[in-house]
């Protein structure tokens, strides 16, 4: 409580930032295990969606279909936390909801796979178009920003963020951690972070809670996966991540609708492209 009491926008009180919980779940003989904060919530919600311990990854009935048939996903994760400054304001200064999936990218092509670096920035890539432009409804954002690749334990994450273009009028913005499974899989962590008046300050604290989420994620390959791993990277020249990407040029759709579901559409109906959805190359 002590924390609580001296709390303040500059040195927040975060509810159980130094007691995370162990957790690892299997996902058909790789193993993903992390330390996650507990579940707070200040409108008086409980947790949306307990971590799993197993997952059956190669069974596609257990997948929900996107509307846009583009990634499937069935989730890990998703809880809430909180950040909070003077004592005498009960209401937090900022929140970030995070949510985990296990991920499936439908239309990569057979011939490819997440588990190539190269290939998998391109899935990455597609899935950060789809939830921008293919998106108009939320606005202009910018992807990827702030480009990393987090080297922790065996595997390799990917981290950036999609940020408002206009970031004086900014309220919330996403990041994301990406990591390969299988050829077509992938496990992703998203952070939704919502702001308050201090946004440089407060973003700071985001920015640090979610990176020491991440250092803690480790993800550890099945035998199968570590074979098919080898005989990829006996078969690829350049076997490496960009360590650093700028956001990318897309320009907006203006002419787009709303779509119907009872007509088998997506929610967003683009009727003419500025910037085409990025296509797969071999």
């Amino acid at each position: 409580m002590l924390k609580r009491l001296f709390s303040s926008i500059k040195r927040p009180y975060i509810p159980g930032i130094n007691s995370p919980e162990n957790i690892s779940v299997d996902l058909s003989r790789s193993t993903l295990s992390f330390k996650l904060l507990p579940n707070q919530d200040f409108e008086g919600f409980g947790e949306r969606v307990a971590p799993v311990s197993t997952l059956n990854v190669y069974n596609p009935q257990a997948f929900q279909r996107d509307l846009y048939g583009l990634f499937s996903n069935q989730s890990l994760y998703s809880r809430r936390w909180e950040l909070y400054g003077v004592l005498w304001d009960p209401q937090p200064i900022g929140s970030i909801r995070a949510n985990a999936h296990l991920m499936r990218a439908d239309t990569l092509p057979d011939s490819m796979s997440c588990l190539n670096p190269d290939q998998f920035e391109q899935v990455i890539n597609r899935y950060l178009f789809n939830h921008g432009p293919e998106q108009p409804e939320y606005g202009v954002r910018l992807a990827p920003v702030n480009w990393q690749v987090y080297k922790t334990h065996d595997t390799p994450w990917v981290y950036c963020e999609e940020r408002d273009r206009n970031l004086v009028d900014e309220v919330a913005w996403h990041a994301f951690a990406f990591a390969p499974l299988d050829d077509n899989l992938f496990v992703l962590a998203t952070f939704y972070c919502i702001n308050s008046d201090q946004k440089d300050i407060i973003n700071e604290h985001f920015r640090n809670i979610i990176s020491r989420i991440i250092s803690t994620f480790d993800l550890k390959y099945g035998p199968e996966i570590l074979d098919k791993i080898l005989r990829l990277q006996n078969e690829t020249e350049r076997w490496a991540y960009t360590e650093h990407r700028d956001p990318e040029a897309w320009v907006y759709p203006w002419a787009w609708h709303r779509g119907s579901r009872e007509h088998g559409q997506p929610p967003v109906v683009i009727t003419e492209w500025e910037t085409p959805p990025p296509v797969y190359k071999i």
